[in-house]
């Protein structure tokens, strides 16, 4: 069960590590009866006290129209092809936006890079589940690679196993590896504010993701960046 600590922990990270400011107004598109639009969304605006535009679906011709008043908007990549579609969509909408992100399905790197080409904005791709709210994400400053959700937020551990719940071989930047998620972090097993946290090197499965692991080079080390590969048949 995700109890009220887990959804507070999950979106103070996000609210932290996507820079949320006095300034900034939610363009709120998404359906509400998934944990994109009625937790991430809904609860960056929340703790950040200020406004959000709140439509009822999405549609090319209002987001257009509502861009200029809006800072952040939060979409799956179907929003961002829609938009590509309207030869009329540019900059100039996007004239006083801060961030595009993109979750709920992997975000093709076609479209990462038109987008790119045609507004000036890199997208922002994440990745979470129901069961956990979100774990990875690409930097707000830094960086955004095509074809990838990031790191771990702040708070979270993610590793990367196989069917036996075994490591596969170290990320290769020629080969990368493939494997399920397992996460440890306070919205998961721990309260917030909760001196207890999770337990050490306990890892909850995430049976249903398959992740790619890409080997980056940042901060004068190797990095792996997850990259969203598919879903599990059960």
């Amino acid at each position: 069960m995700i109890t009220h600590g887990n959804l507070a922990a999950n979106g103070t990270a996000l609210h932290q590590a996507w820079g949320f400011g006095p300034d900034d107004v939610l363009l709120h598109a998404l359906p509400v009866f998934h944990i994109h639009g009625l937790f991430v969304a809904c609860h960056c605006v929340l703790l950040n006290g200020t406004g959000m535009l709140f439509i009822p679906k999405f549609d090319v011709a209002t987001v257009r129209r509502l861009l200029p008043r809006a800072t952040v908007m939060m979409g799956v990549p179907t929003f961002y092809t829609r938009l590509l579609a309207d030869p009329g969509f540019g900059r100039e909408d996007c004239r006083h936006m801060r961030l595009f992100t993109s979750g709920s399905a992997p975000l093709l790197e076609q479209t990462f890079e038109a987008f790119e080409q045609r507004t000036g904005h890199t997208i922002l791709e994440r990745y979470g589940m129901t069961e956990t709210g979100m774990n990875t994400s690409n930097p707000l400053h830094g960086e955004r690679l095509a074809g990838t959700v990031g790191l771990p937020l702040p708070g979270v551990s993610v590793r990367i196993t196989d069917d036996d719940d075994q490591p596969p071989p170290d990320p290769d930047p020629n080969d990368p590896c493939a494997g399920e998620e397992g996460c440890s972090c306070e919205q998961v097993f721990g309260q917030l504010g909760s001196e207890e946290g999770h337990p050490d090197g306990d890892f909850a499965p995430c049976r249903y993701n398959l992740l790619r692991m890409h080997s980056t080079l940042g901060l004068g080390q190797a990095q792996a960046t997850a990259g969203l590969h598919g879903k599990r048949a059960n």
